[in-house]
């Protein structure tokens, strides 16, 4: 990691895809252990540069609420044979909350806090005291736009279980479908205006609330990844 006045350097060392800043001066980061599972979540402050553990042991992934900087972790109950998949809150003194999820996203709304993508009990709200509230019965791929404002579901895997883009409001009320094409990933307008999908080699982009999906290129250049090189933001 290194300044962008170049006043000094920091060695992070191996970050997974999850690493990130929880605020402007915490840096966010894990590790793997023995059996392959994300363990040691630690925040770095880069200007002390003092780590501070959160959590040792191992989880699925983690989500800091937006209002309070408070986390929810999907982590695990116990081990051996009576474990159990769940969500930590910290701000209910790390109570959990048993949930068969397999991501967990920031809402930052009062009613919801965060929001989970479960197998059996669909895409569900969770409040700061733990109370899971459904929003979708069926599972979905959750996508949140980057002012909170907008949330988005739509099927990354293809299962059948929802068709196109489904958009929701600031308060996880569904406004309508916005589009009927299958996406298979999603990417955010810096400013929430708008999102842009890629659905096979097609990339398409939608204005928000009320716009209708334009066709961008029909042979986007997508890295063995799954991630885009060809662009970058300017904004």
């Amino acid at each position: 990691m290194v300044r962008i006045d170049g006043g000094g350097a920091q060695n992070i060392g191996q970050m997974g895809y999850r690493s990130g800043w929880a605020t402007a001066s915490l840096f966010t980061v894990y590790s793997t252990n023995e059996t392959g599972r994300l363990a040691g979540l630690t925040n770095l402050n880069i200007v002390t540069r003092q780590s501070t553990a959160i959590w040792a042991y191992s989880f699925l992934d983690y989500a800091f609420d937006l209002q309070d900087g408070t986390m929810a972790l999907l982590g695990y109950s116990t081990e051996g044979d009576g474990q159990q998949t769940g969500v930590y809150l910290q701000a209910a003194n790390w109570l959990f909350v048993p949930l068969n999820a397999t991501s967990i996203f920031p809402r930052g709304s009062d009613e919801h806090s965060f929001v989970a993508a479960s197998a059996d009990q669909g895409v569900v709200g969770i409040a700061k005291d733990g109370a899971i509230s459904t929003i979708r019965n069926q599972a979905a791929a959750i996508s949140i736009s980057p002012n909170w404002k907008w949330m988005v579901l739509f099927d990354a895997g293809q299962t059948g279980t929802i068709t196109g883009i489904e958009l929701y409001d600031e308060n996880d009320q569904l406004i309508k479908q916005i589009t009927s094409i299958n996406p298979d990933r999603i990417i955010w307008r810096m400013n929430s205006s708008g999102l842009f999908f890629r659905s096979g080699t097609e990339l398409y982009y939608i204005s928000l609330p009320d716009g209708e999906a334009i066709l961008i290129d029909e042979n986007v250049a997508v890295g063995e990844d799954g991630d885009y090189n060809n662009f970058i933001w300017v904004e």
